[in-house]
């Protein structure tokens, strides 16, 4: 019996350690601010060009973040890695399913790029429109996005 007091008793007293709770405290607000970054990760396996057709299976991560969308291409030797400043974001609701529209440009200003995400219960793609490198017409890709019940199989 009264090593079962010796216990409670050492239980109560470090859960009113002032150094402990604080120590608790800085945990678990690192813990929930990390849960709240609103960060997205997607990858995408295979990318179409909507206007000719074409599909190259090139893996791609798409980042999406606070101000800003990051997409990383594997290329034969090393990554490309397109930084995108997000200018505007918001919600169409008109169509179904609502699509989620960001508004960006490289971190320049130079190079204007509109994101589109369908909203649905399982992103499947998402949607690019591009000033072309080329000439002056734009180019519309889908990024084929892999869902987590295919990354498990």
């Amino acid at each position: 019996m009264t090593y079962s007091r010796v216990i409670n008793f050492k239980f109560i007293k470090l859960g009113y350690n002032p150094k402990v709770m604080k120590y608790s405290i800085l945990i678990i607000s690192f813990f929930i601010s990390s849960l709240c970054s609103g960060q997205e990760i997607y990858f995408s396996p295979l990318t179409e060009n909507l206007q000719t057709g074409n599909k190259e299976s090139v893996n791609r991560t798409i980042t999406i973040g606070q101000g800003q969308i990051i997409i990383k291409t594997e290329m034969n030797v090393g990554y490309d890695i397109q930084e995108l400043k997000i200018l505007e974001k918001k919600l169409n609701q008109e169509t179904s399913p609502p699509i989620l529209i960001y508004d960006c440009t490289s971190p320049d200003g130079v190079y204007p790029t509109l994101i589109f995400i369908p909203q649905r219960k399982i992103i499947t793609e998402i949607l690019a429109i591009q000033p072309s490198l080329v000439d002056g017409s734009d180019e519309h890709f889908r990024f084929h996005i892999q869902t987590r019940e295919n990354l498990s199989q």
